[in-house]
């Protein structure tokens, strides 16, 4: 998930300025031809692998992201905060959090038995609740608070976080 070196390494003059995973399991490159007060235009690199373009997994990827995350049940969210994809983990954390479904999102984060990532993206939802409707802050706090002394870092880091934005004590 880096930036392209090999770009940099070949030509002394690409200016790369973002990169991209397309739902195609390609990766795209932007570029600024001769630097930012240079020509005034810009490239797009597209990188690809021939030998992963049919893989199961840009297959199932694309079809995903081609659908309608509104019409998801539930319990495709639940599971697709757990994704390889990043992209498929936030968009079901969101469609989680815009539905308001804080019991969801709660218990993914507090599951020991999922994955740090679920994990994760089941607080950021939960947070983000939060920030739209206020009045979950104490119910999603009573939950956040008891992950301050989890055993995953990553868990108690994102913990902290969403207590000291609360200005919970």
């Amino acid at each position: 998930r880096h930036e392209p070196d090999f770009l940099q390494a070949n030509n002394p003059w690409f200016r790369g300025v973002q990169t991209i995973y397309g739902p195609d399991g390609d990766v795209y490159v932007s570029d600024w031809v001769d630097g930012w007060d240079g020509l005034g235009k810009g490239r797009i690199y597209r990188l690809t692998d021939e030998t992963h373009a049919d893989s199961p997994i840009v297959r199932e990827v694309q079809r995903l992201l081609e659908g309608d995350w509104q019409q998801r049940a539930v319990p495709a969210l639940r599971a697709g905060l757990s994704h390889e994809d990043r992209r498929i983990r936030l968009e079901s954390q969101w469609e989680l959090a815009r539905r308001g479904a804080v019991d969801t999102l709660l218990a993914v984060a507090g599951s020991p038995d999922a994955d740090r990532l679920a994990r994760l993206h089941g607080l950021w939802g939960a947070d983000q609740i939060v920030r739209r409707d206020p009045s979950q802050s104490e119910r999603v706090l009573e939950s956040v608070r008891h992950w301050l002394a989890d055993e995953d870092a990553a868990m108690r880091a994102a913990a902290a976080k969403v207590v000291g934005e609360r200005g919970d004590r």
